[in-house]
């Protein structure tokens, strides 16, 4: 059986459409824990009526204290051998459970393609090919599967393996923690190009979705985490250039969100990180590809703030007339 673990926190406008999407999966064998994290709209009220016409629906009504201990609530209440986790402003594809199940036969974990939507557009839809990797073999694996890897609600997990729940102190990275503590107990993988998880942006005040420019602290951390990860798993002597990119398009993405601020704001929140010791030594180590981010690269490294500053009010220009 799959236990699907679902935290719900004031998400009445999306949650209809993601329960439907659960309770009319073509695998039957399914539980599904609607985990009400205090909200105060009408969440708990739709999650009552779904389960009085479902049985395998199960409610739990908690205070609120997070997504982090809500579904640590969920993976405590699970009875199914396998875990799959589903965000309430998401729903999945009907076959997503089914084709999961079949693929996890001899593997520790199986991932799926994701779909990217906001207000009914479709952003992207990024997969890799079907196939089946051992993790431990070549710190490349890691690299090609970190493009679908990084959240926890594309896959399906053997409950067996769930070593480390998620991190209740964190308010953001805490999904990326999970994903890889589970990998240390883990050496066969399986990857499904379908792409069966679709992701709605459509929800301001979700956490994962909101932007993070006034998170950047806890995602450079994260990165860290994620370096020594790859130590422990690779050894000291492991080829760490693509996690040094990883560090370069942080702080690219961070400074372009963060260069719509006036320049007296801007300037001073730039020059921190600019001025920073390990995030020299990473970005300086990084290889980028694009032309554009060797820029970014040689601007950062050679610490001209303002030159810095002109560019990504240029890149800003550049974008808002395509």
């Amino acid at each position: 059986m799959i236990s699907i673990i679902v935290p719900i926190y004031n998400s009445e406008k999306w949650l209809a459409r993601c329960i439907e999407s659960l309770v009319n999966q073509t695998c039957r064998d399914i539980e599904i824990l609607l985990i009400n994290d205090g909200s105060q709209d009408r969440s708990l009220e739709i999650c009552k009526r779904y389960a009085q016409k479902d049985s395998r629906i199960v409610v739990v009504d908690k205070e609120n204290e997070g997504v982090s201990a809500t579904r640590n609530l969920g993976i405590q209440k699970a009875q199914g051998e396998f875990i799959q986790f589903v965000d309430s402003d998401d729903y999945i594809d009907s076959q997503m459970c089914e084709k999961l199940l079949n693929a996890i036969d001899g593997m520790d974990m199986v991932l799926c393609g994701l779909r990217v939507w906001q207000r009914g557009k479709l952003l992207r839809e990024p997969h890799l090919e079907d196939n089946t990797y051992n993790l431990k073999e070549n710190i490349d694996t890691y690299f090609k599967l970190r493009k679908i890897n990084l959240g926890p609600c594309n896959k399906l997990y053997r409950k067996s393996k769930i070593m480390s729940v998620f991190r209740e102190d964190l308010s953001l990275g805490e999904d990326t923690l999970f994903v890889l503590e589970y990998m240390r107990n883990v050496d066969k993988v399986s990857v499904i190009s379908d792409c069966l998880y679709n992701v709605a942006l459509d929800n301001d005040h979700s956490l994962n979705k909101r932007t993070n420019s006034d998170k950047i602290d806890g995602l450079i951390e994260q990165r860290i985490i994620e370096e020594q990860f790859l130590i422990d798993i690779y050894g000291k002597e492991c080829d760490l250039t693509k996690m040094y990119d990883c560090y370069l398009l942080l702080m690219h993405a961070w400074f372009l969100q963060t260069a719509e601020e006036a320049h007296d704001i801007f300037k001073p929140k730039m020059k921190k990180y600019v001025h920073d010791d390990l995030l020299q030594a990473k970005i300086k180590d990084a290889l980028p590809g694009r032309f554009d981010y060797k820029i970014f690269k040689y601007l950062y490294v050679k610490k001209y703030v303002y030159l810095l500053y002109l560019y990504f009010k240029l890149k800003i220009l550049v974008l808002t007339k395509k």
